[in-house]
Formats: C-alpha cells, structure tokens, sequence
C-alpha cells in the first residue's frame, strides 16, 4: 500500500513566504525541509548530520514539490512543466552535499557495479566508513533520466540532455534516501521507489520460474539451436521431460529460446551465416519445428512455456502492419496480439532479450515508454510474467513499475565462478525493486554455480543433455515434485563487504540471505576469494541474528555456538565456503533444518517452526515420493521428541558435537509436525 506522502512548496507564492524562510519537520525521520525566498532549498538530517541544499533560478515560486515519508528516511523532489519548454535546469541540483569517501553506481550491460558515479541512468550510492548511505536515483521516467555533474561539481538529476524539449504537464521525480546500512538503505529506497508505482512485489514463487526447477535452451544449453536428429526438435524436448520424470524430479516447465520463431527476412528459423544478426520475422513457432504450432507441442509436452524475444528484423512485414520505433513495437495492439498468442500457446513467462541495445526504441520521451508500457499492460492482462535480459541500469528501475516483471538476467550467457561478485551486486539492485534473479544455465555437474543459483532466491534452470543430468545435485535444490526449497531474500553482499571493496578494491565476498519463521531467522552465508586472501570474517549480527547462533559449517558437517556479536572467520582455502547461522533457543535447541538441500530451512521444506524457548515446534513439508526428510540440528542434551503428526523413525545426537538428526516420515496430509525440546534436567536426590 502506497504510504502517504507529506508535500512542501507547491508554488508558494513569494508574499505568502515568512522572512527568511519557510521549514517543515518531519518527527519520524529527523528530516527537516527549508525554502527560502531565493529558491534555495535544504534537507538536513539529524541522524546522521547531513545537508543538502540548491538554489532554483526564479525562487521559491519555481519549486514543484518536495515531499516526505512519514517513517521512511526519504525525500522526492518532482519539477513539472506548465507549458512545453526547453529541457529546463536540473532539478534537485545540489550544490551542497555530505563529503562522503565511498560511492557506488551501475552501468552497462547486466548493469555491472562500479565503486564510483560514472553510472549515470541511477542510483548513485554514497557512504562513509560507518556504512551511513544515501542513495539517489530518478523515481520516474527511467527510460531517458540520467544523474550527472554540474559544471561546479553540482549534482544533478534530471532528463537526458539528448531530449531536447519536454511537453506541456510534463513532469520529473527524483528520490533521495538516507539510511543507517548500505543494504538497509537499498531496501528503503527500493521500497519507497515501488510504493510510488503501485507495484505489487512478486512473492520467491510467483510464477513457475521462480518456484519450479525448469529445463532452458538458452545459448550454453545443450538444446540451443541443435536437437537429436531422430526425434527432432519437439521429439528432443518432449525427451528431456522423460528423463526428468523417470529419475523422479519432474520439470515446471519449458523454455524455448531464440530458435523457436521465424527470423530475418526470409522468415527462417536458423538463417544463416550468422543468426545473431536476425530479428523476428514473424513471431510465432516456425512450423519446420512444430508443424501443428506452438499450443499443440505445449499440449503434448503437458507443461506451462517460457519463450525469449529478440528486436523487430529491419525486414520483418511487422513494420508495415503496426507502429515500429527503431527495432521494436511501440503499438498497443502489436503487444495485445503477442500476448493473445502466447496465452493460447500455454506460455507463462515471456522473455524480452537484448535490452542493452537492438531491442529498443527511438530514444524519445513517448517511445521509450510506450515500448516498455505497453509490453507489460498487454502481458499482464493475460496473466504472463516478465522477464528482461540483457538489461542496463534503466530497465531495472523501470522494473518498479510492473508487477509482472517477476525476474531478470544478471549476468552473460553460461553462468561461471567468475560472475559470481556481478551477480551478487547486482542482484543487490535488482532485489531492492522487488526483481528476482536469474544468473543463467551452467552444467548440473556443478554444484558451486547451483547452490548460489538456488541461494540467489530466484530462477534455478537445467540445460543438459538427455541422459546427463546430475539429479544428486539438482535434488538439493528442489523437492521430489520439482519445487525449489528456496531462501525468502535473494542472496546479496554484506555490508563489511560493500565497505572492504571500496576501501581496499576488490578482496574476499561475504554475501548471505535468510528465511524467517516469525521471530527466528536462519542465515545462509557464502564466502568465496578474490586475490590472495585464505579468509574472510562475518559478524551474524551484520544478518540480522541477535544473542546467540549455531554456526553450522555445510561443508564439514559441524558447528559452533558462537555469540551474534562475535567474528567468524571463514576459510577460503578450497576457494568457497558455506555456512548456515541459526538462533539458539532458551532451551539451547538450535534447527539447522534439511542439510540435504542448499536452504536447509526453506518455507518449500520447513512450512513453519515456532520457538517457544523451552522447545521448538517443526512443520516439516513433503512432496509426493518422499517417505523421509532428515532434520539436523544442535541440542547440549539427547533431545526430546514428540511427533504431533507423521512419525519419528529415527534420532540421534552426538555428545562430542552435540548435533542430532532426526528422522521424519510424513502424515496423512504430506506433513509432519513434531517438538524438540533438550533433555529433562535430572531431579535432585531427596
């Protein structure tokens, strides 16, 4: 629900002004607003003790607006436009602004982190040593804002100076948010950012990418642009599901990529010699590969499509039938007619590709929205999500308009060890809009790459041949029904790691995500290397977690009470680690949860856990196929266990780590439910 907002100077005019100035104070944030009659405006803050301030040309009677949050440390700047005019000064323009050492922005392709302003579509992060951070970004007309510098060294925000008038009633915004935490500032802005927009931010299981394992044909894919020549391109895919089915983890779905519609002039589905440099031709499945089209391969596949799109073909009859600006459709109806066929075709998700550069409009104040507008109205109205790749920093914040934009591609094709630190900054971003992540395919052998994409919250994707999957591997993260046991938070950089990489360049990564049960949060925290560093150091406090934690290392199956307060050093030696940090209970229990999966307390595993301080209660969830979980966790004592429903088939504790584990069988209702409570204290002799 949009909070309301509390607004300063709207066309004040000069006699109503007292002498001097006027100021407003918001009690719940400290912020303080003055305008004076020379059209200088200032924020100051008591906490941190920060000022911002600028003057407008004109005075006070030219400032739009200035707006609050009531509880929420921000403040939106908006300029509006009257009458059609010249694309007018910046507005916020800041003349004076906190010398903070550190700063972060995006840019680029896959909107890369750059510890410094040179990203100019937004945010711009700034923050001392004490981690205090203000983040400024445009809030509207993403598509063609840009941050920059004033020829004075002034801050600016404003439209993109390659525009070169704006209409009449046209208007700006600009947001700016400070916050104790770099990450707790992200979330604030992020969250201020979307209420704005009215998006709904889409749950970690939305639509099926984001809770079902799913079988992708993207480039690195076993399946891109190639098939089994005995079963054909349908025959190939309609295998993999088999495969999938007969090593008992079934898919949620099919993605079909760029090779699956008619491309270029000659409307092929592979034109050569090179068919990167094809658009779409007509968009629909090229009948050399489904020759009863794309609803009869998804009724004969029995699972819900995901299907990627590239730019409009300069040869494409498209650009004589709707309205085409530069490489994409900015019509209405082209997207209305896109999304009947697609939703009649059994397609879910719709992939918009190659955002960065071929798939985008004219670069006009209309164009650019009307291409992203009307592809998400249209979509939505038939209940298909989103996802963007290829994207620069303005499709992100263009993101906190939709609420079917559900996920987003964070790195270059065949995920790899080495987009690992993109991917996490960026998902830092992406996260603070309520975009989830999506890091691409890489080889189910590899359980490193897997365990931060089902860590990372969002999409975890199979690619490999027939026969060739490593269900071991893939069975750590999703059930035997194919749902992904997930974290409720993508996986982003602490704090400590965001302040160590701009003090010192790049070093050791510390990122982590969480599940919350009510009150109770269990972390999980992944430290890998940059350069030479054998370790790293995590506070458990820096995850939210107070008083005391287990520190269970997955790696060697053993832990550590610790206190949250305290430093754990995590060893890098083997390149990566992993631990999972949950809160000791007042009986000293500890739940680790499923050690059998990447999020051992996943809510897709763990439906819900209470700590009532002398015991914990589990709801432990199964698929169907699943005749046991096993739980782990710390007790000082051989715990005491009391099945409220299913059945206990086994425990077991160890007095030289005191970790036990606890074999689970489900109930009638495919759950189980049981008490842990640590040993009964022995009774005094009389």
């Amino acid at each position: 629900m949009q909070r309301r907002g509390r607004i300063f100077a709207l066309l004040l005019c000069l006699f109503a002004l007292p002498v001097g100035a006027a100021t407003i104070v918001d009690s719940t944030t400290g912020i303080s607003i003055t305008v004076s009659r020379d059209g200088t405006y200032t924020i100051q803050l008591t906490d941190p003790a920060w000022t911002f301030s600028g003057t407008v040309a004109g005075g006070a009677t030219n400032i739009r607006g200035i707006r609050t949050w009531s509880g929420r440390p921000g403040v939106l700047f908006t300029q509006a436009v009257p009458a059609a005019c010249a694309n007018p000064p910046a507005f916020p323009r800041f003349s004076t602004f906190p010398a903070l050492p550190y700063n972060l922005s995006f840019g680029g392709t896959w909107f890369g982190a750059h510890f410094d302003l040179t990203g100019r579509e937004g945010p711009w992060v700034f923050f001392d040593a004490a981690a205090e951070t203000a983040v400024l970004s445009p809030a509207a007309n993403f598509m063609v804002a840009k941050l920059r510098f004033g020829s004075a060294g002034e801050i600016e925000s404003g439209i993109d100076g390659a525009i070169a008038t704006l209409p009449t009633g046209y208007s700006h915004s600009t947001l700016l948010v400070i916050d104790h935490g770099i990450n707790r500032a992200f979330d604030t802005w992020g969250r201020i950012l979307t209420d704005i927009h009215g998006k709904v931010r889409p749950a970690n299981d939305a639509d099926v990418t984001l809770k079902y394992l799913g079988y992708w044909t993207v480039n690195g894919a076993a399946y891109y642009y190639n098939f089994e020549p005995s079963r054909g391109y349908e025959g190939t895919l309609i295998g993999v599901r088999d495969d999938f089915i007969r090593k008992g983890l079934p898919l949620g779905y099919m993605q079909l990529d760029s090779w699956w519609y008619r491309k270029g002039e000659s409307g092929d589905w592979n034109p050569k010699p090179d068919q990167w440099n094809f658009g779409i031709h007509t968009y629909e499945a090229h009948p050399e590969l489904f020759p009863n089209g794309l609803a009869s391969f998804r009724d004969r596949l029995g699972l819900p499509l995901v299907t990627h799109a590239r730019w409009i073909d300069a040869k494409s009859p498209y650009r004589s039938q709707y309205m085409i600006s530069n490489n994409v459709a900015v019509d209405s109806q082209y997207w209305n007619d896109i999304a009947a066929y697609l939703k009649k075709s059994g397609v879910t998700v719709y992939e918009q590709d190659w955002l960065d550069s071929r798939a985008t409009a004219e670069f006009t104040l209309t164009d650019q929205d009307a291409f992203m507008d009307n592809m998400a109205r249209a979509l939505a109205a038939k209940g298909i999500t989103m996802q963007y790749c290829m994207p620069t920093p303005r499709h992100v914040l263009q993101g906190s308009k939709y609420s079917n934009l559900t996920s987003i591609r964070l790195s270059d094709d065949h995920f790899e060890r080495k987009f690992w630190p993109q991917v996490l900054y960026a998902s830092r971003l992406a996260s603070s809009l309520g975009i989830w992540p999506w890091v691409d395919v890489f080889s189910s052998d590899d359980a490193p790459n897997l365990m931060i994409a089902t860590l990372s919250g969002g999409v975890v994707g199979a690619s490999d041949p027939i026969g060739t999957a490593n269900v071991r591997n893939l069975q750590r993260a999703a059930r035997a029904d194919g749902v992904i046991v997930k974290p409720d938070a993508p996986l982003i950089p602490t704090d400590s790691t965001f302040l160590a990489e701009a003090q010192n360049g790049p070093g050791p990564v510390v990122a982590y995500t969480y599940t919350d049960h009510g009150s109770s949060r269990a972390v999980y925290a992944v430290a890998f290397r940059r350069g030479d560093a054998a370790s790293a150091a995590l506070k458990p406090s820096e995850t939210g977690l107070t008083d005391k934690v287990f520190a269970y290392d997955v790696r060697h199956r053993s832990g550590a009470v610790v206190d949250a307060s305290a430093t754990i050093s995590l060893d890098l030696s083997q390149d990566w680690t992993s631990v999972v940090l949950v809160p000791v209970s007042r009986s000293g229990i500890a739940i680790v949860g499923d050690t059998g999966k990447f999020v051992p307390r996943g809510r897709a595993r763990i439906a819900d856990l209470t700590d009532r301080g002398e015991a914990v209660d589990v709801e432990v969830a199964f698929a169907a196929g699943e005749n046991s979980v096993t739980l782990t966790g710390y007790s000082p004592g051989s715990p005491q266990v009391l099945a409220r429903s299913g059945q206990i088939v086994k425990v077991s504790w160890s007095s030289s780590t005191g970790l036990f584990e606890l074999v689970i069988a489900p109930g009638a209702n495919a759950t189980a439910r049981v008490t842990i409570s640590s040993p009964a204290p022995r009774r005094r002799p009389a």
